[in-house]
């Protein structure tokens, strides 16, 4: 996989980035019995979106590609001869 440039580096808006950071510290608070600042689960965002979301994102990707092949092929079908 090519590395991402920075600018290219998937984000969220601030009301987005704010929705992670809150479901992080929920997710510690009842899965870990832990409390997380909103610090933390701020570097934790940051992490995941640069080393996990690309991954995902790119799974994504490649199931719409299959997905859209099978289309493509399914579309030979209503060809006349």
């Amino acid at each position: 996989m090519a590395r991402r440039k920075e600018e290219d580096a998937i984000s969220l808006d601030k009301a987005q980035r704010h929705q992670a950071v809150l479901a992080l510290q929920e997710w510690f608070h009842t899965e870990r019995e832990e409390e997380i600042g909103g610090l933390q689960a701020d570097m934790l965002v940051d992490m995941i979106l640069k080393k996990i979301a690309p991954m995902i994102y790119n799974a994504a990707i490649a199931d719409m590609q299959r997905f859209m092949q099978e289309k493509i092929e399914e579309s030979f079908i209503l060809l006349k001869e």
